[in-house]
């Protein structure tokens, strides 16, 4: 098996390292939405947070994202 073969995107594509929330260019954001990779834990948690906004839900009111710069 070769290295490459084992991931679904191209390895030599192109990839922006740092993107800023101002750059509304189409490819950027069809790029970010792309490469974006949903975990279990990531779906389970955003369904908490879109459930308790949907339902207005009482309770702890406060919602912290954190991540390495980069990290998406």
């Amino acid at each position: 098996m070769i290295f490459k073969d084992i991931f679904s995107n191209d390895i030599n594509r192109a990839i922006n390292p740092a993107v800023v929330v101002s750059d509304h260019k189409k490819e950027t954001i069809n790029a970010e939405i792309k490469e974006y990779v949903f975990t279990d834990e990531l779906l389970e948690k955003l369904y908490l947070i879109l459930d308790t906004i949907v339902n207005k839900r009482t309770g702890k009111s406060g919602i912290w994202i954190n991540g390495y710069y980069g990290s998406g």
